[in-house]
């Protein structure tokens, strides 16, 4: 009996996988509530921002969407979902990538599996949580080449990310792990 062999797939194809298989979900109904939330502040943001005051917590993931919502008005909630789509998909290769030489391949992309079917099994949208993501994935790459290089330029750049970050989503304490990982290097 053949057995497929994970560790035989090159990253391309298993990048290509993750993105099919949240492809295949990206059409399975729409959230109201939230994702209509999410895409009225998008739609808001820039045109009448005194409306958004209860997601102004999040005002760079309002930004960021709104951004995407200017250029692609059209798309609407699908949109907002492909978007989201590319965010993570933006975050699992980075982290895939920083994480490479240092975990087995199998044991890494059977993780990123995992994470991919367990831990967010949410629609795919773009909003605040999967933004967070990028943002303290992209700072703490910057921040390990940084300390590993002792390059003080991609230190400034994980500390662009962790802004970001925290106004991306303010309550979270994750950047505020990183920020004193700077100092104590520092």
């Amino acid at each position: 009996m053949n057995k497929l062999h994970i560790e035989k797939i090159s990253d391309k194809v298993f990048f290509l996988i993750l993105f099919i298989y949240q492809l295949l979900f990206l059409f399975q109904g729409f959230d109201f509530a939230d994702e209509g939330c999410h895409a009225s502040t998008y739609q808001q943001i820039f045109s009448h921002p005194e409306s958004m005051v209860g997601d102004f917590m999040y005002w760079f993931a309002g930004i960021f969407g709104g951004v995407f919502y200017y250029f692609f008005p059209d798309w609407g909630l699908l949109g907002l979902r492909f978007q989201g789509l590319f965010t993570i998909m933006a975050t699992l290769l980075i982290a895939y990538y920083l994480l490479k030489e240092y975990i087995n391949i199998t044991n890494l992309q059977i993780a990123i599996l995992l994470i991919l079917m367990l831990v967010t099994n949410e629609i795919k949208e773009m909003h605040y949580d999967t933004l967070t993501a990028l943002l303290n994935v992209s700072a703490a790459l910057f921040l390990f080449k940084g300390l590993r290089d002792n390059r003080i330029l991609f230190i400034f750049i994980s500390g662009a990310f962790i802004s970001l970050s925290m106004f991306t989503r303010l309550p979270s304490i994750v950047m505020l792990g990183l920020i004193l990982s700077i100092v104590y290097y520092g």
